[in-house]
């Protein structure tokens, strides 16, 4: 399926059963990909299929969700906040890896 069908697909998923239903299912798969990382890990497997499996649901509803915020003029905001994000989780990256005495924490490079 192409960018365009999906597109269309998750905005007549969104018209059909609504915002409620669609945020609702959101916080389900997102219990069920919880609940699967956790009895991964219980089985000493990272990521097993089931993970990957209700991952790849959680993504669909994701991407649904951030298509509305787009589609509602607030995708500027939800980038800022990405990116402002993202500059935080770099700088603790790098704070973190200084105190291990990592020399570079994008490549994991030892001092």
């Amino acid at each position: 399926m192409d960018e365009v069908e999906t597109k269309n697909l998750y905005s007549w998923a969104w018209r059909h059963w609504g915002p409620n239903s669609q945020i609702d299912m959101l916080i389900e798969e997102m219990a069920e990909l919880t609940q699967a990382l956790l009895k991964s890990r219980r089985n000493g497997v990272v990521f097993s299929f089931a993970v990957i499996e209700e991952f790849a649901d959680v993504q669909i509803c994701m991407e649904q969700i951030k298509g509305k915020i787009i589609e509602l003029g607030s995708g500027l905001p939800l980038e800022k906040i990405r990116e402002t994000k993202l500059e935080r989780l770099k700088n603790s990256l790098i704070a973190d890896c200084e105190n291990e005495g990592l020399a570079d924490p994008i490549m994991g490079l030892s001092r």
